[in-house]
């Protein structure tokens, strides 16, 4: 994963990476910086809709808004560097 770093983070130091919920993006093919996760639920906001993944080792949970339905499958979220920035774990 690539993105800014915040103060203390140095490279191969266990991190957590921060980034805004409209900034993922969904591809439907693997991209630099993207994660690939089973799509868990989908719902319609009234203006768009919001997918519901979780990392597999159920660690927390990632939010993505597109503009149709998605069926459950495995899905490629990419999340540009540029609007990821990386913390260490504490």
């Amino acid at each position: 994963m690539w993105g800014r770093a915040g103060e203390g983070v140095s490279v191969g130091q266990p991190a957590t990476a921060v980034i805004r919920v409209e900034r993922l993006r969904l591809d439907g093919a693997a991209q630099d910086n993207s994660l690939q996760l089973p799509l868990l639920t989908s719902m319609y906001l009234g203006d768009r809709w919001e997918y519901l993944f979780r990392t597999e080792g159920d660690d927390f949970p990632l939010r993505a808004y597109g503009t149709a339905l998605r069926d459950a499958e495995h899905c490629h979220l990419t999340l540009p560097a540029e609007d990821v920035w990386i913390f260490p774990q504490r």
